[in-house]
């Protein structure tokens, strides 16, 4: 990427690996933004939003995690 410092661009590839189907490499993008930008809002939530997603209805992660 030729903009190291632009966490928008981070939080788009998340989105559009989310809407891919990868929610991994999402979270990994959606963490990346967060790392440039920890006040960015928008990251923030998709990265929740996602988190949200991998849970069963008992509230354990579909992946085995916490």
């Amino acid at each position: 990427i030729n903009r190291p410092t632009d966490a928008m661009i981070r939080y788009e590839i998340g989105i559009l690996a989310q809407q891919l189907g990868m929610p991994k490499l999402a979270a990994t993008w959606y963490k990346a933004a967060l790392s440039i930008n920890p006040g960015m809002g928008i990251a923030s939530q998709a990265l929740n939003s996602l988190d949200v997603a991998q849970r069963e209805p008992d509230g354990k992660r579909v992946d085995g995690t916490n």
